[in-house]
């Protein structure tokens, strides 16, 4: 079975870890249904030795144990003089596992439930939401279709918020 991923920036590593966010809204897609199991990632495509370093749950220390010493795919930590080295704390690359619980599409501009869709989301509001997407996808993002995705909580998390 393959697991979609779910890549986000930095910005949102703490609201992911917390739980406070729960959503993500992206361009138009069908790649990710109700039912899938998500794997979480902060900045996927980023070397992991350049992302921010968070405490590991016991599920996660096993897990980079695993990807550094079985897989060999992680990089293992500076060694201090005379002792074992530590991933405490260790690059927050790999958050952990979702559940997808809703997928649905929407235009922005003709969503009733603006406000209450931005905090999902994990903005403020919902001009800190326009602010954010217009910079990215510029000043038409607001009547273009786009799929919200929404999880129920982790299944696995691998992180401690900081």
């Amino acid at each position: 079975m393959i697991m979609p991923a779910l890549s986000f920036q930095e910005e949102w590593l703490d609201m992911l870890l917390t739980g406070s966010k729960k959503q993500t809204t992206r361009p138009r897609t069908d790649r990710i249904k109700v039912g899938d199991i998500c794997h979480i990632y902060n900045q996927q495509r980023r070397r992991i030795d350049q992302k921010e370093m968070r405490t590991p749950t016991t599920e996660g220390a096993d897990m980079i144990y695993h990807h550094i010493e079985v897989e060999g795919n992680y990089p293992r930590p500076h060694l201090q003089k005379g002792r074992a080295y530590s991933i405490d704390p260790y690059y927050a690359h790999f958050l952990g596992k979702v559940y997808i619980s809703e997928v649905y599409d929407m235009i922005p501009a003709a969503n009733s439930t603006q406000c209450v869709w931005a905090a999902d989301d994990g903005f403020d509001n919902f001009i800190a939401a326009d602010t954010w997407f217009t910079q990215r996808y510029g000043m038409r993002w607001q009547s273009a279709t786009w799929t919200v995705i929404r999880w129920s909580g982790w299944t696995e998390r691998y992180f401690e918020p900081c």
